[in-house]
């Protein structure tokens, strides 16, 4: 196993032996057939950020689906990172997901890991002839992970969809697994989306969200599966806040779309808080322990009983206010997302990089700490101190 870091931002050097001036640059050196990989290899891409002398975004617009691209026999890892902390202020070497960014893997397994980074999905996903993330062989496996991150998809973009699975052009069988943990996500689009309902092909979709705040959209259900008999479409939710905003209830479904036909194959639900009524949860969710529907969440005041209540600022329609609200839950005795979680372990740290402690877990991506957030999206500590002084005693 061999450990590639790479550095991309600058494209100076910086005394890194590997960095490149963006994305591209580094792909074209690293994924497009100029370095064979073996088995077990990880590429390593660090983000730079203002304190490595980049201001801005990095364009994720990769396209996998030509012959030439990650050594295709063999099971690599990928990595993308920033050492920015997410959630510890204003975005700093964000990461935009734009047109054109492909994930396509044919033979073998390749894992996609996103780590602690803000990201911002700019007409990505929508439906075309190459669809964005895809296993062809059933002895193929794309497994995306997001950890720590922040995930939007601004209503302005036109995008249907944050990721499309599958193919609209032949049939696939491999496996695709997408894990989002202690994560924020709030898209105006469809998350996890298949690209159409041809008969011929087959999907094979798990996806899995611990320990995340999601904020839906107007009128797109979060997950949205195949109508092919053919094909397997899992959502496992655990230790999760789901918030959505329907506009037309007869075109907002929930969190699955509904019905979600014959190529939704299970679902489970365990210390899960949601707006969604109990009758409609009960449609995707065949195995539920834990779950508390038609909860009422309240932004920037304190949460009365029976309420799910964040120290953010009030939602608006801007493509980049998920910057500026952290939405850490209010630190009341009346949260009803503090202490939810106890049937599961919930990952430490959380979004903002404090610690998750013991069981109980408070709900979604933020822990309650003894800790107020500043106006930079930082952290004050509000414990006491004390000052140790030196007492003389005579008798």
């Amino acid at each position: 196993m061999v450990v590639y870091t790479d550095f991309i931002g600058s494209g100076t050097g910086g005394g890194f032996t590997r960095d490149y001036a963006n994305i591209g640059l580094w792909y074209a050196a690293s994924g497009d057939g100029d370095v064979v990989f073996d088995n077990g290899d990880e590429v390593r891409a660090i983000l730079h950020t203002s304190v490595e002398s980049h201001n801005g975004y990095h364009e994720f617009d990769i396209d996998q689906t030509s012959p030439i691209c990650w050594t295709e026999d063999k099971d690599i890892t990928i990595t993308f990172s920033s050492t920015h902390l997410t959630g510890s202020g204003t975005p700093d070497g964000w990461l935009r997901m734009a047109t054109g960014a492909r994930i396509e893997n044919a033979s073998s397994s390749k894992v996609w890991n996103f780590k602690d980074l803000d990201i911002v999905w700019n007409n990505y996903g929508s439906l075309s002839a190459n669809t964005d993330l895809r296993a062809d062989a059933s002895s193929a496996r794309t497994v995306l992970n997001f950890d720590r991150c922040k995930l939007v998809s601004p209503s302005s973009t036109g995008a249907n969809n944050l990721l499309c699975v599958g193919s609209d052009g032949a049939a696939i069988s491999g496996i695709n697994e997408i894990n989002f943990t202690n994560c924020y996500i709030s898209p105006d689009r469809r998350v996890v989306n298949a690209t159409n309902d041809f008969a011929t092909n087959t999907n094979y979709v798990i996806c899995n969200v611990v320990g995340c705040s999601i904020l839906g959209g107007a009128a797109q259900s979060w997950f949205y599966p195949s109508t092919r008999s053919t094909a397997n479409f899992e959502l496992h939710v655990s230790g999760s806040l789901f918030h959505y905003f329907p506009a037309t209830p007869g075109q907002y479904a929930g969190v699955v779309q509904n019905p979600a036909g014959a190529g939704y194959t299970s679902g489970t639900a365990v210390d899960l808080i949601t707006n969604e009524a109990d009758g409609v949860n009960a449609l995707w969710a065949g195995t539920r322990t834990n779950v508390s529907s038609a909860a009422t969440f309240v932004y920037g005041v304190e949460p009365g009983t029976s309420e799910v209540g964040f120290s953010g600022v009030t939602i608006q329609n801007n493509p980049f206010d998920f910057y500026t609200r952290d939405l850490r839950l209010w630190q009341s005795t009346n949260n009803i997302a503090s202490g939810f979680v106890s049937n599961v372990t919930l990952p430490s740290p959380d979004l903002a990089g404090n610690t998750r402690g013991t069981s109980p877990f408070d709900a979604g991506a933020f822990e309650i700490v003894s800790v107020a957030a500043d106006p930079g999206g930082g952290a004050t500590n509000t414990s006491p101190t004390f000052k140790m002084v030196q007492v003389n005693l005579y008798n």
